[in-house]
């Protein structure tokens, strides 16, 4: 195993992340729609997705979907990268199913899932993330949880930009090649400190946090004001949901 070369690929594979968290965040400050239609509208199209008995008619959701991805600027790349990994833990859940109860039933499990993720990819990747987490609180979600979404997610691209640090240090400092053994210690050392360091980050992302009046509850500096725009969203999004509803339940009858 050459260390360089899984240095390379690692600090690749980050910098593809860092990349792709910015580019989410330009499509998702361009959109209009108040964030408390998209959360409810993602709830409603995902009950209506798991309610229904035909594929038939959880493909044409997930058609529409993508047609309002692609519309609001979400590229194919983004959309496949979230359905393949959809699609491997739906898989775990289908694959069995096919030899107790068909497959049928197993690409109806597929798709549900599939159906539902696109749901919740079209609300994050048109909207920004701290306005998701003010739209799910002014829905009485609890704030705990609020909370632990919110430090999640801060803490997740402090731990990668860390990690892209390390590596690019320790790659800028390797001369000549490796033996196996001195590249085990390398990256199990590697490893070693960057669990510190997250451990260390943990601590002093809360505390920076609180020092800035963080209690738990998310402020935004926009209030959310529905317009008729939105009314009329939220109407549009209610009937196609009440349509799949009630097409996948007499159809599956």
């Amino acid at each position: 195993m050459n260390v360089t070369r899984v240095l390379t690929t690692t600090l690749a594979h980050l910098s593809s992340t860092m990349e792709q968290a910015e580019q989410a965040h330009r499509t998702a400050a361009a959109n209009s729609i108040d964030p408390r239609v998209k959360v409810i509208g993602a709830l409603f199209l995902t009950v209506a997705a798991v309610s229904s008995r035909r594929w038939e008619i959880i493909l044409s959701l997930i058609a529409l979907l993508t047609l309002t991805a692609l519309l609001a600027s979400v590229t194919w790349q983004r959309l496949l990268a979230g359905w393949a990994g959809g699609l491997f833990f739906a898989a775990l859940v289908a694959v069995p199913a096919i030899f107790t109860n068909g497959w049928k039933l197993a690409l109806l499990l597929v798709l549900r899932s599939e159906a539902s993720l696109t749901c919740w990819m079209l609300l994050i990747m048109t909207t920004p993330f701290n306005l998701v987490l003010r739209a799910l609180r002014t829905l009485w979600v609890p704030s705990v949880f609020i909370a632990i979404l919110s430090m999640t997610f801060r803490y997740i691209f402090l731990l990668v930009q860390t990690a892209q640090d390390m590596l690019l240090s320790r790659r800028s400092r390797i001369v000549g090649r490796m033996d196996a053994n001195d590249n085990r210690r390398l990256l199990s050392a590697t490893a070693g400190v960057l669990l510190g360091k997250s451990i260390q980050l943990s601590d002093d992302v809360y505390h920076a946090m609180a020092s800035r009046g963080f209690r738990g509850e998310i402020q935004v500096m926009q209030d959310f004001r529905m317009t008729a725009k939105d009314w009329l969203a939220l109407g549009v999004i209610a009937m196609i949901s009440v349509s799949l509803l009630m097409t996948g339940f007499v159809a599956g009858r």
